[in-house]
């Protein structure tokens, strides 16, 4: 019987189990790989699923937190200042950034008993400012004009009106001076 060869014949109803039985070791592992790269692929789907579905959420939280924020704060129209009015506030604006403490400590460093300031207005624009001052003695207002010039705040002080008051026993000389300060003091 060795030049027979032999015939499985097998009438059972094909299944999967018996596909299986029939199947190499070589083609069960291979069968068993793709089921392991099927389940990795599930589990990897899942996640990116999981995530996109929480990036989802937060995205519309954050809309949501938007528009709550627009309702609860509508835009603002903007203020339309009319230009004189504009150029007055900037005028204000330049008149408060006056180097006051400088001009100060300079007119303190000139004070004299017999010389009173009656008053002081800046120019900005001119980096200047008008002193009015009052005194007994022609020599006074002399000195006093001195003793500005030699103040390093101001670059130019200059006399530029004198009266004396002839109503008044005492007869006060009234005098204005013109003192311009460094533009880098302002700074």
């Amino acid at each position: 019987m060795s030049g027979m060869t032999r015939i499985a014949i097998d009438f059972a109803p094909r299944g999967w189990q018996r596909t299986l039985r029939q199947l190499s070791p070589r083609w069960c592992a291979v069968l068993a790989l793709a089921v392991v790269i099927a389940m990795v692929a599930v589990v990897l789907g899942y996640r990116v699923y999981v995530r996109d579905q929480a990036r989802q959420a937060a995205a519309q939280r954050v809309a949501q937190r938007e528009a709550a924020h627009a309702r609860a704060n509508p835009p603002v129209a903007p203020i339309v200042v009319p230009v004189a009015q504009a150029n007055a506030i900037n005028a204000i604006a330049r008149t408060l950034n006056l180097p006051w403490r400088e001009l100060r400590d300079a007119l303190d460093a000139s004070a004299m008993a017999n010389v009173a300031l009656l008053s002081l207005a800046p120019d900005v624009n001119r980096h200047s400012v008008r002193i009015t001052a009052e005194t007994t003695s022609p020599d006074d207002m002399i000195i006093y004009l001195r003793v500005l010039r030699e103040q390093p705040f101001f670059t130019d002080v200059q006399l530029t009106h004198h009266e004396i008051n002839e109503q008044d026993i005492n007869r006060p000389i009234r005098f204005v001076l013109e003192a311009v300060w460094t533009v880098s003091a302002a700074h």
